[in-house]
């Protein structure tokens, strides 16, 4: 199922560069669970996150790859 995420405008002003489709749907989906929690401390499973990018791969290798580049560019 697609979900619609709603952010704040401020966050127009972040430059994505460098950010691939997949890994924007990664971080997105992480930002709109995380909305959904407030203060409270989110865990992931593997299978939560690769459900919530709705991450087509079949090859488990492909996607822990995409979940490596989006964590080092959010550094």
């Amino acid at each position: 199922m697609n979900e619609v995420v709603k952010y704040h405008n401020d966050m127009n002003s972040v430059a994505f560069r460098g950010f691939g489709k997949v890994e924007l749907d990664l971080f997105f989906a992480i930002c709109s669970k995380m909305r959904d929690e407030g203060k409270n401390e989110v865990e992931f499973t593997f299978h939560q996150i690769r459900s919530l990018s709705q991450f087509k791969k079949t090859s488990k290798e492909a996607f822990v790859n995409k979940l490596k580049s989006t964590y080092q560019k959010l550094l």
